[in-house]
């Protein structure tokens, strides 16, 4: 129990623990290219996809995985699903903090005052300086006693502050014990469904190659879908990957669709050209595109099959 007594004499200042902040939930939408021209890449992207994923998911993220092909319809989603969501741990509140115990000052204790006998009596001079005596004394017992209540009400207040700081310390390491737990449960959320529903897609036998590539068919599908769930405001962050040669073939109406990516991370990966050259071309072609609708690009938004490693995806997407 957090209450359990922590025994030292002075017990040092402990900052509360805080509760972690809400999960920053993310949206994945994944675009695989299974087209002819980049077949021979297909299956090693889905691996690599599953590899970046066990590295960067947390509980309540979306996700989309969609074959990039000859089609657009729901069939084309061979993975959909939401990482099951974990509730911020129940942790022991902060105990009220009290005003440290300021330096005590005590009043000095008075002084008598020389009496001048010079114009006095003998009689006199004993009696001014009787009193005298008696005001001095009845001085010193209530300055002794204004003391004597500073000093006690001072330790009762030092050992309050003493006694909230121990329960703090009870608390924290309470706290502790509560927050170990809950990243143990949320590992667990993590890995239970990298094992039910994300490692077996490593294996995912891939039917046949499409004989066209619809890239803006898949991007205006992918963007209504994101833009909803923007719309919606359910995930701190939106993310689009596509692992494609980027050669469009097929697509209707192309340019035209009324793509919006506002909002949107977007990365390429595991870009294919027979020649330099020509991913340098659709580089800048893709580029210029993305940006024009709206997307957030990372500083090297395209990457070669031999630069994508799943690292680099899981860092894109955690940040």
């Amino acid at each position: 129990s957090w209450s359990s007594t922590i025994t030292p004499t002075d017990c040092p200042y402990v900052t509360p623990i805080a509760t972690p902040s809400p999960s920053q939930t993310k949206l994945i939408y994944v675009l695989i290219d299974r087209s002819k021209s980049y077949g021979d890449f297909t299956q090693s992207a889905l691996g690599v996809l599953v590899e970046s994923l066990k590295m960067s998911i947390e509980p309540g993220d979306r996700l989309y995985l969609v074959w990039l092909g000859a089609s657009e319809d729901r069939e084309d989603r061979f993975f959909y699903g939401t990482v099951p969501t974990l509730e911020p741990p129940n942790l022991v509140s902060p105990i009220p903090t009290l005003t440290p115990v300021p330096t005590l000052t005590q009043t000095p204790i008075p002084t008598s005052t020389p009496i001048s006998h010079k114009e006095l009596s003998v009689l006199a001079a004993q009696m001014a300086t009787q009193t005298a005596e008696a005001q001095l004394q009845s001085a010193t017992v209530t300055v002794q006693a204004i003391n004597a209540t500073a000093t006690s009400e001072s330790v009762i207040l030092a050992q309050d502050v003493n006694s909230q700081r121990c329960s703090q310390l009870s608390a924290n390491k309470a706290n502790q014990q509560i927050l170990r737990e809950w990243d143990e449960k949320r590992v667990h959320i993590i890995s239970d469904y990298l094992e039910r529903k994300l490692i077996p897609l490593s294996t995912y036998t891939i039917e046949a190659e499409d004989h066209a590539t619809h890239i803006y068919n898949a991007l205006y599908i992918a963007s209504r879908i994101i833009q909803t769930e923007r719309d919606n405001k359910s995930f701190s962050s939106y993310n689009l990957v596509i692992f494609s040669d980027m050669e469009d073939y097929g697509s209707r109406r192309g340019e035209e669709l009324a793509v919006n990516l506002e909002g949107v991370k977007v990365l390429v990966a595991m870009m294919y050209c027979r020649e330099s050259i020509s991913c340098q071309d659709r580089g800048t072609y893709w580029r210029n595109y993305f940006v024009d609708k709206g997307a957030l690009l990372p500083h090297f938004p395209f990457r070669s099959v031999q630069e994508t490693t799943p690292d680099f995806i899981a860092d894109f997407l955690r940040h």
